[in-house]
């Protein structure tokens, strides 16, 4: 147990050793580059070499998000807030899924436990991460039409489009407070409405986001008054609201079939361990038994994932 955690604390403290290097050597470049630029300081080391690393580790970058893997894995990032690069989320994946198969080997002793920690960490960081992805997603969702409101209650006022964004921007709540700010600062840029728009409908992917993007876009290019087609999005997003509750209320049968029989094994073990704690005793104690157990672990998750995937309607 001693050397697992000597290499525990061995691969963190090499991972913050290159995080601190990497970070120190992009802000030192990046500030060569503006005094460089600002100043005209004439320095023994080009400034160009500086720019062209920064030009290789955005190429590297590019080359990492060419996988679909860490292309959704950088998307899922982005889309639940974590201030995390993607870069470092591959590090403590690479790091997690290493520190995982170690401890599988030396608590269980085989290889075949040691395999299995590769995948156990790594994957219960993906789940996380796409759980708390989704509930940022269906958050954004559920503030799109106060979003819209606001918007025709500015330009009913005499504001334009954009100072109907900048006001949601600043006083909506997250996210989609930093999800119009974007969009604000994309074209504050110079990228072109229709653009921006676009780009924001296919980050967030949702129906929502798609139906509204193309309202404004459509009306962005063409002109004429906004306010009627959001009005008319507003009563449409409202309309599938209704008709997803309607559908949530059918099939929580199903979702409260798929708790109950994922909780009976675990039941079972307990009046089973109440009443004749013996069984339970020999199992533990047998590294056999332990991997039953585990076993029936796992296939318990497995089937309540299962179920409620089943419970749930394909869109």
């Amino acid at each position: 147990m001693a050397y697992l955690i000597i290499i525990v604390i061995a691969i963190l403290l090499a991972y913050l050793i290159v995080d601190y290097i990497v970070s120190a050597r992009e802000d030192q470049i990046r500030e060569r580059l503006t005094a460089g630029v600002l100043d005209g300081v004439e320095e023994e080391v080009s400034l160009w070499s500086d720019a062209a690393d920064l030009l290789k580790v955005d190429e590297f970058r590019k080359l990492v998000e060419k996988s679909t893997l860490t292309r959704k894995l950088d998307i899922n990032l982005k889309r639940s807030g974590i201030k995390l690069t993607l870069l470092k989320a591959i590090t403590m994946i690479v790091a997690f899924g290493a520190m995982g198969s170690l401890g599988g080997y030396f608590y269980f002793k085989d290889i075949s436990a040691a395999i299995a920690g590769v995948f156990v960490l790594p994957v219960s960081m993906w789940m996380l991460l796409n759980f708390l992805s989704q509930r940022r997603l269906k958050k954004h969702d559920e503030q799109l039409p106060a979003f819209i409101t606001s918007i025709i209650t500015t330009m009913g006022a005499g504001g334009t489009p954009m100072q109907a964004l900048q006001a949601v921007s600043r006083n909506s709540p997250d996210p989609i407070a930093a999800s119009i700010s974007s969009i604000v600062n994309a074209m504050q840029l110079g990228k072109s409405p229709n653009v921006a728009w676009k780009e924001w409908a296919d980050f967030w992917g949702t129906k929502s986001c798609k139906l509204f993007s193309t309202g404004v876009r459509l009306k962005w290019e063409t002109g004429g008054q906004m306010t009627t087609i959001l009005h008319h999005i507003l009563e449409t997003l409202e309309f599938h609201k209704r008709m997803e509750l309607r559908v949530s209320t059918l099939t929580a049968q199903a979702k409260l079939s798929a708790w109950v029989l994922s909780a009976l094994p675990a039941g079972l073990a307990l009046l089973t361990n109440a009443y004749r704690p013996d069984l339970f005793d020999a199992m533990l104690t047998d590294p056999l038994g332990i991997k039953l157990l585990t076993a029936a672990g796992v296939m318990s998750v497995l089937g309540f994932i299962w179920l409620r995937k089943i419970a749930q309607l394909k869109n």
